[in-house]
């Protein structure tokens, strides 16, 4: 349960963190007081910092996916938490969900069939 947990914190923080550094990007490219090298080198740092986000989330998203492998995490938990999430973001919610779709077993589908 307390793994659980841990995997739903880092998951919503991810996306808080992701809205962040996307903000502080629009912000950096809109700033007119920045020489263009400064501009540059802020979003070669921004864009970094994204990347590395975008494999941490994916990291996890893998994880989840193999934790519902091993049943430690239900069907309903995957449908109502994971993909409605996951599908509420923009480009890279439907690049995680690919992922996680990958990683889920068929059983997943034979599972979300058969519940009402």
């Amino acid at each position: 349960k307390t793994l659980l947990n841990r995997c739903q914190k880092e998951f919503f923080r991810e996306k808080d963190d992701e809205k962040l550094i996307d903000g502080k990007i629009k912000q950096t490219q809109e700033d007119k007081t920045l020489t263009d090298q400064k501009r540059q080198d802020e979003l070669e740092e921004l864009y970094y910092q994204r990347s590395k986000l975008k494999k941490k989330m994916l990291g996890n998203i893998n994880f989840i996916g193999e934790l519902y492998n091993l049943n430690m995490i239900s069907a309903k938990i995957i449908q109502m938490q994971c993909i409605t999430n996951l599908i509420d973001k923009k480009n890279t919610g439907l690049y995680l969900y690919f992922s996680l779709s990958r990683s889920l077993s068929l059983s997943l589908s034979l599972s979300l069939s058969r519940t009402p």
